[in-house]
């Protein structure tokens, strides 16, 4: 594909399996000495043009956390045409159009929060609450609780 000139975009909005080119760092916990760490971010959107040639292509990965807006990235066309695209835009139209929130039980947290770093669940928990509460923050005005917080307010509810 990539020798073919065809610009991939790859979106990873799941971070359960390996980015396609493993010169792309997964998310994934760590172990360094007796912590933990997390690195990387949870999702990203990888986009490469490898016109005219493979060697003299471009890349460029767009990162981003829970919580945060999915980014807009520039999409190659042919002739030096560029498509800025929002996908944070077209993520919430169809998620709201397809009325996917319907469908999500917003009493239990994810089956994978292990999967998550520690800010992150805590970025999740306070969300979950703040739902559960109907009280909704963009998210820029949400901050998140510390995790032992986060847990311990999950369950009041």
């Amino acid at each position: 594909m990539l020798k073919k000139g065809l610009v991939f975009i790859e979106l990873d909005y799941l971070h359960h399996t390996p980015p396609t080119f493993d010169t792309i760092p997964p998310y994934r916990l760590v172990r360094r000495g007796m912590a933990d760490d997390f690195m990387g971010h949870p999702y990203r959107i990888v986009v490469m043009d490898t016109r005219p040639s493979l060697q003299e292509g471009m890349a460029s990965i767009s990162e981003f956390d829970v919580d945060s807006p999915i980014p807009s990235v520039m999409i190659p066309l042919n002739r030096g045409d560029e498509l800025h695209f929002n996908f944070d835009e077209a993520y919430q139209k169809t998620f709201e159009d397809g009325l996917y929130g319907d469908l999500v039980d917003y009493n239990i947290p994810p089956d994978d929060m292990a999967r998550y770093s520690p800010n992150d669940q805590a970025r999740i928990l306070t969300r979950l609450c703040h739902i559960r509460e109907k009280i909704i923050f963009p998210p820029s005005e949400l901050t998140p609780l510390p995790l032992a917080d986060a847990w311990v307010w999950w369950r009041k509810r």
